[in-house]
């Protein structure tokens, strides 16, 4: 699974404020809570675009 994630601040990772937005965006798109799985930001592999 992937998505595109923005973040509301430029920032290294898109876990540097807890992953709301990443948690909101698996939620919007698979309707899958990656908090209640227990993931962690090293379950995921990311790259900032731009």
């Amino acid at each position: 699974m992937a998505v595109i994630v923005t973040t509301q601040f430029h920032c290294s990772t898109p876990f540097a404020n807890g992953g709301k937005e990443v948690r909101q965006f698996y939620l919007n798109i698979y309707q899958c809570d990656i908090k209640k799985l227990g993931c962690s930001a090293g379950d995921f592999n990311y790259k900032l675009l731009g």
